[in-house]
């Protein structure tokens, strides 16, 4: 059971805690998904699987977490216009959140909106470029009114310090990057004077953006491990491995794709540590 629950929370800290922007300010947003040539609309749709003793599925369409289905919209330089998350059951999606992007003429974030049709929620992001070094980002919303986030770049390193509208909470980040402004180091603070969470990337060589390893080091919860990826020939993970420091114990996991004529996935089949089918993801992509 532990090894699920740490597998469970490895999967979603990326997106709870990967803040960096400086990857964001040097690819589009193509780049950054691994989509090759002009992508204009893209359509992922997130199933879990329910496995039955005869070995046949059923995908079914689960909303814990939001929305984990949605439609990205490109324009033709590679950057987000908009994205809808969906929501409902396996044949019929409808709309429940709208993303929009506002860019200047250097192709920078300025402005993001999230609308929430369904908790009649919004969210705002405002960018501000202070020379070369300092990017102020405020959010607006319902819950936290006004949130700040501050980036300043020095040589190879990135802070993000958070803060929200008295000072009553501060959080700190820091990023570290190679000479490829590749990132190789995180710490996250929080709102402690220690780090709370630790992780070590190294790459396979000197240009791929492949992870080969990662080590996870979570003093809050007294655990630390390390991943081993494997990709296949066009950049997409197929295995991965994880292995704890205090414990013989070894979870692996594998990754299936098909691919469209443009060498993209059009569809990822997800198996756990038993190699049980356990996610499928099912891509409808349209080229400028």
């Amino acid at each position: 059971m532990l090894k699920k629950v740490f597998v469970f929370i490895y999967l979603i800290t990326p997106l709870l805690v990967s803040s960096q922007i400086r990857e964001r300010l040097n690819q589009t947003d193509l780049e950054r998904r691994n989509l090759n040539n002009k992508v204009k609309i893209l359509v992922h749709k997130y199933y879990d699987v329910k496995n039955f003793k005869d070995s046949t599925y059923e995908l079914r369409i689960e909303n814990f977490f939001g929305p984990n289905s949605y439609k990205l919209v490109f324009n033709q330089e590679g950057y987000l216009q908009n994205r809808i998350g969906l929501e409902g059951k396996v044949d019929s999606l409808y709309q429940v959140t709208s993303w929009n992007y506002k860019y200047d003429d250097k192709n920078r974030i300025l402005e993001e909106e999230r609308i929430h049709f369904k908790y009649e929620d919004t969210v705002k992001w405002t960018y501000n470029y202070i020379g070369d070094s300092i990017i102020d980002v405020r959010q607006y919303d319902n819950t936290y009114k006004t949130l700040y986030f501050k980036y300043k770049q020095k040589d190879r390193q990135e802070i993000l310090t958070t803060s929200n509208s008295d000072s009553s909470y501060i959080s700190k980040s820091l990023f570290e990057y190679d000479k490829f402004d590749r990132l190789i180091r995180s710490e996250e603070y929080e709102n402690k004077d220690f780090i709370q969470d630790l992780r070590i990337y190294t790459f396979k060589d000197s240009t791929s953006n492949q992870r080969f390893k990662e080590l996870i080091i979570w003093p809050k919860f007294n655990d630390s491990f390390f991943m081993v990826f494997d990709y296949d020939q066009y950049g997409n993970q197929i295995s991965w491995k994880q292995e704890w420091f205090d414990r013989e114990e070894i979870s692996t996991s594998r990754t299936e794709y098909e691919y469209d004529s443009e060498n993209n996935w059009i569809e990822k089949r997800f198996f756990n540590y038993d190699n049980k089918l356990i996610h499928v993801v099912k891509r409808e992509i349209t080229y400028f």
